[in-house]
């Protein structure tokens, strides 16, 4: 059995797959915090599963769908939902260790 894909696995494989108007390659992790107004380093800690959009900020989520999306990076409803559930997912973790620490 495969280990199921992370938000960081998704999420370079999105990024790869979206095409870069000015390059016509795939978005640079540079590129895509241009187009999300973030900095290359949080691009490279989403990347690396070491942090993780805020599953409450919305405006974020729609937007780095948009991009993804609009440049052939996410194909599908499908796709776009596994991104979200690997978000939500980290978030209900972390609520339910909270909940036994208490």
């Amino acid at each position: 059995m495969t280990a199921p894909l992370t938000f960081g696995m998704l999420l370079r494989r999105y990024r790869k797959q979206t095409l870069d108007p000015r390059t016509q390659g795939p978005l640079s992790q540079e590129r895509l915090a241009e187009e999300l107004h973030q900095t290359k380093a949080t691009i490279s800690l989403w990347k690396n599963d070491q942090r993780r959009i805020n599953v409450d900020d919305r405006a974020m989520l729609l937007l780095l769908l948009e991009v993804l999306s609009r440049r052939g990076g996410v194909h599908s409803l499908a796709s776009a939902a596994a991104l979200l559930w690997q978000i939500k997912r980290r978030r209900d973790a972390k609520r339910n260790k909270a909940e036994l620490e208490e």
